[in-house]
């Protein structure tokens, strides 16, 4: 399964997803897209504090759903916050895609990625 089919599924309003890397602008013309298609509408994104700020710092202003439609969430980590789970929650269950994607560009298409869908 690709990560964009995974974000499809649907039946899973709440999504949880934790990244080191993060574009804004390719997730809300992406990813964010493909999480509604799928049917989730509460969405959180756990981002490296570090690489929150650097990645926020030329989109200010850019962004169109930020606090409206998916929030974000720093966090603070002695190192690197570094995992890359995403989890798609509903009334039957779940889903989890555990792999090295961040959500970036390279981590979705570009680069070479391992993951495991469950």
């Amino acid at each position: 399964m690709n990560p964009r089919d995974f974000l499809r599924e649907p039946e899973y309003p709440i999504a949880l997803l934790t990244t080191y890397s993060f574009d804004p602008y390719f997730f809300e013309r992406l990813v964010l897209p493909d999480l509604w298609a799928g049917g989730s509408n509460s969405v959180l994104v756990l981002v490296d504090e570090r690489e929150l700020r650097r990645a926020l710092s030329s989109h200010l202003g850019k962004l169109r759903h930020l606090g409206r439609r998916y929030l974000l969430q720093p966090v603070k980590w002695r190192g690197a916050f570094h995992p890359k789970i995403f989890l798609r929650l509903g009334d039957e269950g779940g889903l989890a895609w555990v792999g090295s994607n961040n959500l970036t560009r390279g981590g979705w298409g570009g680069n070479s990625e391992l993951c495991l869908v469950n």
